[in-house]
């Protein structure tokens, strides 16, 4: 239960900051090099064009979780 809710606020973190990039079409993940790297001879026309696809890509994110050991605490905390 922990590690899914932990990976639902890296998730959510994630999304955030992608849709802030995508609002300031600001490219700081690098998408466009990936599309590059990838499917070069489509990136030549793409990147002519890029600063109006970025915005509107759609990223699937998927978070994965491991707590690998989980602490706990046998004496009492003193006031």
């Amino acid at each position: 239960s922990i590690e899914k809710r932990e990976a639902n606020v890296i998730r959510n973190e994630i999304i955030s900051a992608l849709k802030k990039a995508q609002e300031w079409d600001t490219d700081i993940f690098a998408f466009g090099d990936a599309v590059h790297r990838k499917y070069p001879e489509e990136w030549k026309e793409l990147k002519l064009k890029w600063d109006k696809i970025f915005p509107n890509i759609k990223v699937i994110i998927e978070v994965e979780t491991k707590i690998n050991e989980a602490g706990m605490i046998t004496k009492h905390i003193k006031k």
